[in-house]
């Protein structure tokens, strides 16, 4: 549970039990008889007044600007410090609170609603409790440290203090219910897998995901059918428990629908939902679709949703290559990875290989890139590279590169994993791919290779001549 707490500007306030705790002024703590385990210090001042005792101190950064200077003489000085200290959009001064972390606590005093990118930039520092004054964005207490909320005014009343707790019951809740913020995650292997039918549950509540493929379904057959001018034969790849088929299915009076379906878990959903809902009229195998294919016979359109948070990362490439007929469609129709040199707390010194990681923690320190790019059907090179020099924000380091995706279905109709442009549709069930490298300065020289071999694929990629991953020593993705 978030706790309140408050700055006791009048010695009542201490024996008010709204507060889990409270830290006195100086005019205050003057007045008791105990000690309290922190001071406030409204100037250091009022440091050089008490700074014979043994306390703590909270004290406020009033102007960031001078923030340097403000952090270099606390560090100078005899006595234990956290600092209050205002969150601002300024990359020169973010970077102070960076470099002096090590050295302090912080209590963050926002003061304007800062953009989704400076909420993360904050969040990958260390703190411990957010100053309430008036307004509050909740954004940056949603933290699994759980920082305290301190209410700090001349005259505390009952509406504060009960917008306080309520702001503390909603972030509770909100912490409770980020079950996958800034865990590391496997990426998945389909081809040796067998994800848990819970696992498809959680993927179909991607509403943005499905109603793209529903309507490049719709138009790929509606083309198809006046192209070809006759009944067409269509295959779904790894149909799951069955939504894309499902969409597939509205046309059957139109098609000859086919699933290839590698789970033997959700082979017996699929037959139960093809006798009750399509009349026994969808043709169901159970297998490997780069064995199967051969038997089956040429299709009109194939359809599937084998994309990895990098795009590439699920074989999707090497799955489907035994469906590239000249005359076949398939959906999607290419699909584009990208890097994004990044910051992100979570990795220094945790990880050495990749993970997905939804992170809000993280944020981009330089421009998104592309670096391979598959078109389906597919008669490109498995194995692919991309070579580039990123120019780092001033001021910041890189730990990290964020992989995502962009895939255009058919048409005018793309998915991807982050937004890129005004007419993807932005999808939740695909956390970036993070590719962990040494803390950088300046610059990003950057060789990222992307190596297929007949049982098993894996990236390279070598920063400033430093090579991570060699060989897929540290993660690969098995093809058999």
């Amino acid at each position: 549970m978030t706790r309140v707490g408050a700055v006791a500007t009048k010695k009542e306030i201490i024996y008010e039990s709204r507060f889990a705790f409270y830290i006195p002024t100086a005019a205050v703590a003057s007045q008791l008889n105990t000690k309290a385990s922190h001071v406030f210090l409204e100037s250091l001042n009022q440091y050089h007044t008490l700074s014979g005792t043994s306390r703590a101190f909270l004290i406020r950064l009033v102007d960031f600007k001078y923030a340097s200077t403000f952090l270099d003489q606390l560090a100078s000085l005899e006595a234990s410090f956290v600092v209050v200290v205002p969150v601002v959009e300024s990359h020169s001064y973010w970077g102070v609170l960076r470099q002096y972390q090590s050295q302090f606590a912080y209590v963050l005093q926002p003061k304007l609603r800062l953009s989704a990118d400076w909420v993360k930039r904050y969040k990958s520092l260390t703190y411990i409790a957010i100053l309430i004054l008036n307004d509050f964005d909740e954004d940056l207490a949603v933290k699994a440290t759980q920082p305290d909320l301190i209410v700090y005014s001349e005259d505390i009343d009952n509406n504060l203090v009960s917008r306080a707790h309520s702001y503390a019951k909603s972030i509770t809740e909100k912490i409770a219910n980020a079950k996958f913020i800034n865990h590391f995650i496997d990426p998945l292997q389909p081809l040796t897998q067998q994800m848990p039918l819970e696992v498809y549950e959680t993927f179909e509540k991607d509403q943005p995901k499905y109603k793209a493929y529903e309507e490049a379904i719709d138009l790929a057959l509606h083309d198809l059918l006046i192209q070809r001018k006759r009944k067409l034969r269509v295959l779904v790849v790894g149909p799951g428990r069955g939504p894309l088929l499902a969409t597939a299915a509205k046309r059957l009076q139109q098609i000859e629908l086919t699933a290839v379906e590698k789970n033997p878990l959700c082979i017996s959903q699929l037959q139960e939902l093809n006798r009750t809902s399509w009349d026994s009229k969808v043709t169901i195998y159970e297998g490997d679709i780069r064995i199967l294919a051969a038997s089956l016979g040429d299709f009109d359109l194939v359809i599937s949703e084998l994309i990895g948070s990098f795009g590439c990362n699920e074989a999707c490439p090497e799955i489907l290559q035994a469906l590239a007929k000249p005359n076949t469609v398939m959906i999607p129709q290419t699909i584009q990875s990208f890097i994004t040199p990044a910051f992100c707390s979570l990795v220094e010194g945790n990880i050495t290989r990749p993970y997905l990681l939804n992170s809000d923690e993280c944020f981009p320190v330089a421009e998104t890139q592309q670096v391979f790019e598959f078109s389906f059907p597919n008669n490109a090179k498995f194995d692919q590279s991309f070579q580039h020099t990123f120019a780092l924000n001033s001021l910041d380091v890189s730990n990290t590169l964020v992989g995502n995706f962009k895939a255009n279905l058919y048409g005018h109709i793309s998915i991807g994993s982050t937004s890129s442009d005004s007419t993807t549709f932005v999808c939740s069930s695909w956390y970036p791919m993070i590719f962990p490298i040494q803390t950088v300065e300046t610059k990003i020289e950057l060789l990222f290779r992307r190596i297929s071999s007949h049982d098993r694929l894996w990236y390279e990629w070598t920063v400033n001549g430093s090579k991570m991953n060699a060989q897929g020593v540290e993660y690969s993705i098995p093809l058999s």
